[in-house]
């Protein structure tokens, strides 16, 4: 400020801090029926320290993302390539077998979830048996010799391949 009295000179600095800008670069690999491998590159931290990621996977069988893990570093659940900078961590017995995944990132600081990154390509996990079984399997009526049994079908998302038969045991 100038003014016919003086002149008087001021200094600031201003900061501004935010949670977390979204990750880049999420890629998996080591897919099998029901783990895999996601790395990501960091984005800006904001002016806070990133302390955890939200991981979400959506399938072929739905379209919604859903989250799949919360890893911080608290508890040395990924961990920090020395090569690249980029985060690893191991997704465990969590996938859906014969399910088409894509994956996104979300990083955590002390105000608060950030954007997601963008998706991932689409990995396809391994083949399973079924972890489920049908339910409401019932029978009986019919005429004698004859034996009527019923069942609800799995949906395909629990198939865990590409058919599903049934196999019907009775005493």
């Amino acid at each position: 400020m100038k003014t016919s009295v003086g002149k008087n000179f001021a200094r600031t600095r201003l900061q501004v801090y935010g949670p977390p800008s979204a990750p880049g670069a999420v890629l998996a690999e080591e897919l099998t029926a029901t783990s895999a491998k996601i790395h990501w590159s960091d984005g800006s931290d904001n002016g806070r320290r990133i302390w955890a990621y939200m991981i979400e996977g959506r399938t072929n069988h739905n379209s919604t993302w859903v989250p799949i893990a919360n890893v911080t570093d608290y508890h040395n659940q990924y961990v920090t390539s020395r090569d690249s900078g980029r985060k690893i961590t191991q997704l465990k017995e969590v996938l859906s077998p014969w399910s088409s995944y894509e994956f996104r990132v979300s990083a955590i600081n002390d105000l608060g979830l950030g954007p997601p990154s963008d998706p991932s390509p689409q990995y396809n996990t391994d083949k399973a048996v079924p972890f489920k079984a049908p339910a409401n399997v019932g029978g009986g009526g019919g005429k004698a010799g004859t034996l009527t049994i019923t069942w609800d079908p799995l949906p395909p998302q629990d198939w865990n391949a590409p058919e599903v038969w049934y196999r019907i045991y009775y005493k």
